[in-house]
C-alpha cells in the first residue's frame, strides 16, 4: 500500500524538479509548452555579409510566410540587437520589443520566439527603434540593408537565400 503512494509522489517530485530545472536554463520552454511562443525552427541556408565580409555566425531563421529572423547575439554588445527582423514584402527592418532568453532561446538548435519577441519596432522609429532609415534592398534572393554602427561594428548587413 506504501508503494502505491510513494512511486506517484516520487513521479510528482521528479516531474516538479525537471520543471524548475527547464524554467532555469531554458524559460522560454514554458512558455511554448503553454502556447504563448512558437518555435522558428533551425537556420535556413544562407550566406550574411557584413560590410561585404562573409560572416558565419550570425544565423538566418524563417519567420512566417514573408519573413526572416537575423540572429547576431555574437556581435550585440549593448543587448539593442541580438536579433533583428526582416519583412522583405512590406519593405520592413525592426528589432523585437525584448531578446532575453524569455523572448528568444535557441533549445536543439532550433529558435524559439515568445509572443513578446514578436512584438517589433521598426529601425526608422525614433522612440524604440533608431531613427535611421535602414534602405532595405530586396532583389531575388539578395536582401540588404543598414544597421546602426555603434552597436554592431558595421554599417551593412546582406543576405542571400540559398
Amino acid at each position: 500500500m506504501r508503494k502505491l503512494i510513494i512511486i506517484p509522489s516520487l513521479i510528482v517530485i521528479i516531474f516538479i524538479a525537471g520543471a524548475i530545472l527547464i524554467y532555469n536554463t531554458h524559460p522560454i520552454a514554458l512558455k511554448w509548452a503553454t502556447g504563448t511562443a512558437r518555435v522558428l525552427g533551425k537556420p535556413i541556408p544562407a550566406s550574411v555579409y557584413t560590410n561585404d565580409k562573409q560572416d558565419s555566425s550570425i544565423l538566418v531563421y524563417k519567420n512566417g510566410d514573408d519573413g526572416y529572423v537575423l540572429g547576431l547575439k555574437k556581435f550585440d554588445k549593448q543587448g539593442m540587437l541580438r536579433y533583428i527582423q526582416i519583412y522583405p514584402k512590406y519593405n520592413w527592418v525592426g528589432r523585437p520589443a525584448g531578446t532575453s532568453t524569455y523572448d528568444y532561446d535557441i533549445i536543439a538548435g532550433r529558435l524559439f520566439q515568445s509572443e513578446v519577441g514578436q512584438k517589433t519596432s521598426s529601425f526608422k522609429d525614433d522612440m524604440k527603434g533608431f531613427g535611421m532609415d535602414p534602405h532595405l534592398s530586396v532583389a531575388g534572393k539578395n536582401i540588404s540593408f543598414n544597421v546602426p554602427y555603434q552597436y554592431l561594428g558595421y554599417n551593412t548587413i546582406k543576405v542571400i537565400l540559398n
